[in-house]
């Protein structure tokens, strides 16, 4: 690679850059400690805990199962009385940590009069939504609605799934909703679909993903057909034995009890409910606990193998053919088995680890920042792809790691002892690497990939500082920026011979500055 430097920065600059580049690196290389509970902190920072969690502490909130989802409030039934000149509204939350609610109305059908346990509220506006904090405990809101006529939706909160609504003194059993929550005061003059059942109902299918990962994790998918009015269930556990939840999502309100029960509350429609669990230390052996109505007496299993990790053969089960069954279609190319109530999913252990794993298959992904003094680089490295061979990733010397990012997360940087290498573990199989460093080494001279592994695709990018220009560059397939590869060899041929004919012309110094 061959860089001209048009222009020298002022020497005076140097160490300002200097010192900016060093603090740069070092913001970028400070590491996030994972939260420590109450009575782990040290005596000395204990004062502060209550400064550094204001706003941010949810342990007082029920435990979903999943700290981006934990749910500080929890709607009771609404209860919402329209007609042709306005309306009235109540409904119970208990709230668990000072929370904002949002309340049923929205632009041109604004709530009026709120109350909070009696006592007059400010709502305000967030998302064009109405809504208003409330304090810890059990309260009580209610508020009023004026219009000129009975519009035909009214924005109800998705989160709130009971709804008793009466329009004009009559009981409606069953509310029309909309996927956004949108309620129908107003029946609708044409429908989309089949009309609901008036009977009570419920149909449940379950099916269940076995991951064989490093924990063990099962993603339980619950399929709901409901009809009838809105109510609230409450199953039975859907956890199998041992199981530890991770995460609940769920489209309607929903959440685990410490019972292990599942308590949701259901409307009339189709419904997908997604429960992530993980295990504690090796499992050989997954059981279906007894079935009790509505819980279907069989579910769908697929097993879905790590065999980098370990092989086991599935047995104590009858295989079925997934493209017959209402399993995911993202899930259909993994082994599938029905799970009768009492049965149990045996692993056999045939061997632990791969011993001859796939090559990896790596790609490479660089920008380089070339300084103002052309002292050295600021690498950004983008890796992707699959790691089979090996857990840990190094860069070979001149080249200084300064931050690298796995999934998102920060990394510890590490040099193993009796090796002048630093790089980061990895423990997983698919990669996404984000990696900042440093060469300082010879400019002329740059290493085509600087990391201990081979890559099946590599590329670069290079941003040059203001005077500096890229003349041309050795050792890669396609150079196109270049100053001499936007030349063609006519263009060259051309210029040799004009410069023949100047020097023949005037002499050899013309012809040579031509």
């Amino acid at each position: 690679m061959i860089l001209r430097h048009l222009s020298v920065p002022r020497s005076s600059q140097l160490p300002f850059l200097g010192l900016l580049a060093i603090s740069f690196i070092l913001l970028l290389t400070r590491a996030e400690a994972g939260p420590l509970a109450p009575e782990q902190v040290p005596e000395p920072l204990k004062p502060w805990v209550d400064w550094v969690l204001f706003d941010k502490d949810e342990r007082a909130c029920p435990h979903l199962y999943n700290a981006a989802e934990r749910r500080c409030a929890w709607p009771g039934a609404l209860d919402l009385r329209v007609e042709g000149k306005g309306g009235a509204f109540s409904q119970t939350w208990q709230v668990y940590r000072e929370s904002w609610i949002s309340l049923p109305g929205g632009d041109g059908r604004w709530p009026q009069s709120v109350l909070i346990d009696g006592e007059a509220a400010l709502v305000t506006q967030r998302q064009g939504r109405p809504v208003l904090k409330l304090a810890p405990g059990t309260r009580r809101l209610s508020g009023r609605f004026f219009w000129k006529a009975l519009p035909e939706t009214l924005p109800v909160p998705p989160d709130t799934g009971l709804i008793d609504l009466r329009v004009d003194g009559n009981t409606v059993p069953m509310p029309d909703r909309e996927a956004d929550g949108a309620l129908w005061l107003r029946e609708r003059s044409t429908r989309d679909g089949v009309e609901g059942n008036p009977d009570q109902s419920l149909e449940l299918s379950i099916f269940r993903r076995v991951v064989d990962d490093n924990p063990m994790r099962v993603i339980t998918r619950i399929l709901i057909e409901a009809s009838g009015t809105p109510r609230e269930a409450v199953f039975r556990s859907p956890l199998l034995e041992g199981a530890i939840p991770l995460a609940v999502r769920s489209p309607l309100p929903a959440r685990l009890e410490n019972s292990g029960q599942l308590r949701i509350q259901l409307r009339p429609g189709r419904w997908q409910v997604d429960l992530t669990t993980r295990f504690a230390g090796e499992v050989s052996e997954l059981r279906l606990g007894k079935a009790s109505r509505p819980w279907p007496d069989a579910e769908v299993w697929v097993f879905e193998g790590r065999a980098h990790l370990r092989l086991v053969e599935v047995a104590g089960l009858t295989s079925v053919d997934p493209r017959r069954t209402r399993l995911p279609p993202d899930w259909q190319h993994l082994p599938a088995y029905r799970v009768g109530s009492g049965e149990a999913m045996r692993l056999k252990l045939m061997r632990r680890g791969d011993p001859d794993p796939e090559p990896d298959r790596l790609a490479l992904r660089r920008e380089l920042w070339l300084d103002f003094d052309g002292a050295g680089y600021t690498f950004r490295d983008h890796i992707s792809g699959s790691m089979t061979r090996g857990w840990r990733l190094e860069v070979d010397p001149p080249m200084q790691l300064g931050r690298v990012l796995v999934a998102g997360q920060p990394q510890f940087i590490t040099r193993l002892s009796g090796s002048n290498k630093e790089g980061v573990e990895v423990r997983r199989g698919a990669l996404e690497l984000v990696a900042e460093s440093r060469f300082t080494g010879a400019r002329q001279s740059l290493p085509a990939v600087g990391w201990d592994r081979d890559f099946q695709q590599v590329s670069a990018l290079l941003h040059l500082p203001p005077g500096w220009k890229l003349l041309t560059a050795s050792g890669m397939d396609n150079v196109p920026q270049a100053w001499l590869q936007r030349w063609t060899l006519l263009d060259l041929f051309l210029v040799l011979i004009a410069a023949l004919a100047v020097r023949r012309l005037w002499g050899w110094h013309w012809g040579g500055w031509h």
